[in-house]
């Protein structure tokens, strides 16, 4: 869950990024003041893809997370909204906000 909360407040500043440069280009972590390591050191965040209009964004689990978590894997989410995973598992299970 909270790697999901973490991927959708990245998403939020990208949008604002978007609003202030008229593009999602260049945008990184650091620019917007997000940490690149989340919950606890479970999940890394990254900005998989930017461009002129839309991103692609992940949370990859890390360490005993990855280890523990293969049904959902990585979270994903673009600049539609659409959500995916890298795992094999139901999107909704992975999935739950």
């Amino acid at each position: 869950m909270e790697a999901e909360i973490q991927l959708i407040k990245l998403a939020g500043a990208l949008e604002k990024y978007y609003l202030l440069n008229n593009t999602y280009e260049n945008a990184t972590l650091d620019q917007l003041h997000i940490s690149e390591i989340i919950a606890d050191h479970q999940y890394q965040l990254q900005i998989v893809s930017t461009g002129r209009e839309d991103f692609l964004i992940q949370a990859i689990p890390l360490d005993r997370q990855a280890e523990k978590d293969k049904t959902c894997a990585s979270l994903s989410l673009d600049n539609t909204g659409n959500k995916g995973i890298s795992g094999s598992g139901p999107l909704t299970e992975c999935w739950q906000s």
